[in-house]
């Protein structure tokens, strides 16, 4: 495999640093400032570079982390932010269109046969073929204050399932039978003799019959009470998890011609996979310790399996799919709470997308940002790693030199001495090494600006040659 950046494109601050004056300062904040605001204003940037790693499968290096790591501090957010709070910001609009612009480019790859395929293994909750758009969704749900917000709006969802340490949703007959062997006197020698020799099956004993009924009722029971809870908050759900789910319901409607079902189904996975069992199969992640819940080991393992065994039929609720025979003999029985509750689902999904587009959503908050609030805060280390990676994919990826994006790193490396290995020209930071960059809007004379001071210098240097 290909590997773009590595070493060669770390930037460093082994090599002498460079006293500059203001003035120069400021040019080159400005300069980056134009490099920023176009990565985050234009959307088709980090999508076709998404999109060109997903179809030839390179990859690429940075010094930490991984690539959707660094698309997140190019909108300014940073998991050690301990002041920020979720709330809609510009870089929140604009973020979200980039995970609908590369959405969208990987759905324009699929055929109508390839996107059925894909919705079918997307129903299984163990996918190990996550693409880039959910990459960028999962990371920003990651950041501290979005797990917070979950948690406030998900938590008691859990405590749904948590508060009772008594009730089981097992559903294997096995396990049934070995607990009830274990905990009580209701298996008799000679059935254990028979269980064991395979002359009688664990469901075929009364005692464990009842209690598979009895563990179904419940796990049923728990799940509506979900549902219902899930409903009640909907009109509480993040804008930007509405927008995804309503643009790529839109997307798909206008790109697949097949019917509005897989559709309807694709909204789900997005909604209940990403942004709801995340808390449900990880709570430590969202600061639930279920070993707080009780001393007793067993008791912590029987929620634990309830939590796992109630996302799963959440999850197929949601897709409104009944369980396969092969694949969850011991659910199917649960196929006919599915169809009851199918009717209600479709009304939920709509009631979700049911919400204006990104742009007219977020319409108040981006006339709000004035140009004076537009600050990237970002470590300078950074910047020079940013600048040299995408000059790497301009060249590989784009090849395009008349590109405005070209022209302001052409810009930065001259100022920043890049090129050339030179000293090193530091702007104003703070004590853990960060800089703020003021983003200049590509529409303002500052851009214009940069871009033709580089292409007079492009015109004097051929004219030398």
């Amino acid at each position: 495999e290909d590997i773009i950046g590595g070493n060669n494109s770390k930037f460093s601050n082994d090599v002498n640093t460079e006293v500059i004056t203001k003035r120069e300062s400021d040019l080159l904040n400005e300069c980056i400032g134009s490099f920023f605001y176009i990565l985050q204003a234009k959307p088709e940037y980090w999508a076709r570079v998404l999109n060109y790693i997903e179809m030839t499968g390179d990859l690429v290096e940075f010094s930490h982390g991984h690539i959707e790591d660094w698309i997140l501090k190019c909108f300014n957010y940073r998991d050690n932010d301990t002041n920020a709070v979720a709330e809609q910001t510009r870089e929140e609009c604009l973020y979200v269109k980039l995970i609908i612009c590369t959405f969208n480019l990987h759905i324009s790859r699929l055929s109508h046969d390839s996107y059925k395929r894909m919705i079918k293994r997307r129903r299984e909750l163990e996918n190990s073929d996550v693409k880039y758009w959910e990459l960028l969704l999962h990371a920003y749900l990651n950041l501290p204050p979005q797990r917070t917000l979950t948690k406030t709006l998900l938590g008691d969802a859990v405590f749904l399932i948590t508060s009772d340490d008594e009730v089981s949703f097992e559903c294997d007959p096995w396990k049934i039978f070995s607990n009830l062997v274990e905990s009580s006197d209701k298996i008799t020698e000679a059935q254990k003799i028979n269980v064991d020799v395979g002359n009688l099956e664990p469901l075929d004993i009364s005692c464990v019959e009842k209690e598979y009924v009895k563990n179904m009722q419940n796990l049923r029971a728990s799940v509506y009470e979900i549902f219902k809870y899930l409903k009640k908050i909907v009109s509480s759900i993040p804008i930007y998890i509405k927008c995804l789910c309503r643009e790529f319901y839109e997307a798909l409607k206008s790109n697949k011609n097949v019917s509005d079902s897989y559709h309807l189904e694709m909204v789900g996975i997005v909604f209940i996979q990403c942004y709801v069992l995340p808390i449900f199969r990880n709570p430590a992640n969202f600061s639930i310790d279920l070993f707080a819940i009780s001393d007793d080991l067993a008791i912590v393992e029987t929620i634990t399996r309830n939590i796992e065994l109630a996302s799963i039929l959440l999850n197929q609720c949601v897709l409104m799919r009944h369980f396969d025979v092969d694949q969850y003999p011991y659910l199917i029985s649960l196929n006919p709470f599915i169809d009851e509750l199918s009717g209600q689902m479709k009304e939920f999904i709509n009631e979700l997308i049911d919400v204006p587009l990104t742009d007219v959503s977020y319409r108040k908050i981006m006339l709000e940002s004035s140009q004076e609030n537009m600050i990237l805060k970002i470590q300078y280390d950074d910047i020079g790693e940013l600048v040299c990676i995408w000059k790497e994919f301009l060249n590989e990826i784009f090849g395009d030199h008349g590109d405005l994006l070209y022209y302001s790193i052409k810009e930065i490396e001259e100022s920043l001495g890049i090129d050339k290995k030179k000293g090193i020209r530091k702007l104003p930071c703070d004590q853990y090494g960060y800089t703020n960059i003021k983003l200049v809007d590509d529409k303002e004379e500052g851009v214009e600006k940069i871009v033709g001071e580089a292409m007079m210098l492009e015109v004097k240097k051929y004219m030398i040659y």
